[in-house]
């Protein structure tokens, strides 16, 4: 085998190496040596030092002698947190501070799950932790700008009466009233939806992404006002969620709400808007059979209340698996959050909604996409389409346009037929 030379035409600008004999570097340049302790650095002369020495060319087969080099551990590094998976600890990690340590003993997570999925136990674990931060909002851009002004009236009490209370959450207060002025649209009946005016800023991005989305299947924002202490939307009046008909519903209520659904969210789509908070309560129903998505302002929240239906915020179940990895999505996890809706309106809850919020989160990634609880009951229809749907590649999950030609929805219920539905369970 021919032996391979020493390089040529090399020059080496500074060599420092450490010599165990003396205990000192050798080679240090001087603008160096004042930055190191005394008894450190040996006086050499400027050949030892390596300094803009020319190596010249070493006869074929020459090997010079191996010396052994000293490699110096990093300096100004800060070590904050280093976990590694340890069988002796019952988390089944080792070196979690106090503070993670006692969110995981609360987590449902078995040091067996660990051991088998270590890499999916942490991104639960820093999901739950510290929530995945949700692309910005879109800039404030001309049709934005343009899309509502606030009502010239600055308190919507001079305009509406017969004031009711429906609900209260994190977002906000929401009111029925009806309308009092003169005009066509005396005596319509309105949803008023209060909301703190510090969050003006998230609000007028809330209401101007809604306006623009003017879809059939999408809650109309007919009207807002803007009070000293209120942002107040006035939203076309809806009798109820989908969450309380959830548990009730038969194949042709089922195949209507995800078909309305999709077509609110294919118009959104084809927009490049992404609903991020797709589920049972904020889908809202009437008794005339209408069926419309809701509540736009809350995807920046998604994780960040994990009551479970306490409030309108959203909680961990319908998340896919690429927005608790922290990974790059795009609207197809509108269709998941869709596909786990659908399993709520048939099982009458979304899975895993007994497991800690954390532990959920787990599963999600780490289990086979969810199914029916007894898939054989319903038809190889409904089966096949959530199939399309919870796919757990978002490259691989099927659009919101090709859902729609999905054959299944042939034996969606009439608007009339889910109407009298709805009546019947509100």
């Amino acid at each position: 085998m021919a032996e391979v030379s020493l390089p040529t035409r090399v020059t080496r600008g500074v060599h420092v190496e450490f010599d165990r004999n003396a205990g000192a570097f050798k080679g240090v340049p001087k603008a160096w040596k004042e930055a190191l302790p005394k008894g450190t650095v040996m006086d050499v002369d400027k050949r030892e030092l390596g300094e803009h020495v020319r190596p010249t060319r070493q006869p074929r087969g020459y090997r010079r002698q191996s010396q052994s080099r000293v490699i110096g551990a990093p300096t100004k590094v800060v070590h904050e947190v280093h976990v590694w998976r340890d069988s002796s600890k019952a988390t089944g990690l080792a070196g979690l501070p106090a503070e993670w340590e006692a969110v995981w003993e609360s987590s449902g997570i078995s040091s067996e799950e660990v051991r088998e999925h270590p890499q999916a136990a942490l991104d639960a674990l820093q999901c739950h932790l510290n929530p995945p931060q949700l692309p910005s909002r879109v800039s404030v851009d001309t049709e934005v700008a343009s899309a509502f002004e606030f009502s010239k009236v600055s308190d919507p009490k001079k305009v509406y009466g017969e004031f009711r209370q429906l609900g209260q959450g994190a977002s906000g207060t929401v009111y029925s009233a009806v309308d009092t002025r003169e005009g066509p649209d005396k005596g319509r009946k309105v949803a008023l939806k209060y909301c703190l005016r510090r969050d003006i800023e998230d609000l007028t991005h809330e209401i101007a992404l809604q306006s623009m989305c003017n879809h059939e299947n999408v809650v109309n924002i007919l009207e807002t006002f803007l009070t000293p202490s209120h942002v107040v939307i006035a939203l076309e009046f809806m009798d109820g969620t989908l969450t309380t008909l959830c548990g009730k519903c038969r194949e042709p209520h089922i195949a209507y709400v995800i078909k309305c659904a999709l077509q609110a969210l294919s118009f959104m789509h084809r927009h490049h808007r992404v609903h991020r908070d797709v589920k049972s309560d904020n889908i809202l129903v009437d008794f005339l059979g209408r069926v419309k998505i809701a509540d736009f302002g809350f995807a920046q929240q998604l994780t960040r209340e994990t009551n479970k239906r306490k409030s309108v915020v959203g909680t961990p179940y319908w998340m896919s698996p690429e927005l608790i990895k922290a990974q790059s999505y795009d609207c197809k996890v509108d269709i998941w959050s869709l596909a786990i809706t659908a399993l709520e309106m048939a099982d009458g809850e979304p899975p895993l909604m007994h497991e800690p919020a954390m532990r959920a989160l787990f599963l999600i990634t780490v289990n086979p996409p969810p199914t029916l609880r007894a898939p054989h009951v319903w038809s190889e229809g409904l089966n096949h389409l959530l199939r399309s749907m919870l796919v757990k590649d978002p490259n691989l999950r099927t659009s919101t346009d090709h859902l729609l030609l999905h054959p299944y929805f042939a034996t969606a219920a009439s608007d009339t037929d889910f109407g009298r539905f709805v009546r019947a369970q509100l």
